[in-house]
């Protein structure tokens, strides 16, 4: 499979370099010599023997780190696995929901801050901050956009 990926071989003396070849992959694992042989992964993908056959020496080089390569997974296959800690969840905090910042010139802070008022906002959903308030994305979702009054670029839009 090896040679058989390179257009042409430019050895002196092609049986002998087919020789050395068979030589050192005799010395390694078949699924290594599969790995190492085959056209889409193996040796003739890397840049340097892309367009000319390596040999037998540079062949052997590469093995050996693929060898490496391997016992080292397998190393890490061995290893125990660690037993990751986690800190518990923080309790809901007052606006720990609020995601969305409405300053107090914006036209929709009226109707934000009428809606934390009332008794019926749930105290996660929203906090007070300097300059506006903090509210869930869902409150300004559920503002109907079609009013103008609510929304500077729809009463523009309306005008034209």
């Amino acid at each position: 499979m090896l040679f058989a990926g390179y257009r042409r071989g430019d050895a002196n003396d092609p049986d002998g370099y087919v020789a050395s070849i068979a030589a050192v992959l005799s010395m390694y694992e078949p699924e290594l010599i599969r790995r190492v042989t085959d056209p889409r992964t193996g040796i003739s993908t890397t840049e340097k023997f892309m367009s000319f056959m390596p040999n037998s020496g540079e062949l052997k080089v590469y093995c050996d780190q693929q060898a490496e390569r391997d016992a080292r997974l397998q190393q890490y296959r061995k290893l125990a696995r660690v037993e990751r800690m986690s800190l518990p969840r923080p309790s809901p905090q007052p606006g720990s929901r609020a995601n969305l910042w409405v300053p107090a010139n914006a036209p929709q802070y009226p109707t934000m801050i009428a809606k934390a008022s009332s008794e019926s906002a749930d105290k996660l959903d929203y906090r007070y901050d300097i300059g506006g308030i903090w509210v869930t994305l869902s409150w300004i979702a559920d503002l109907p956009m079609s009013d103008p009054s609510s929304n500077a670029m729809i009463e523009r839009m309306a005008a034209e």
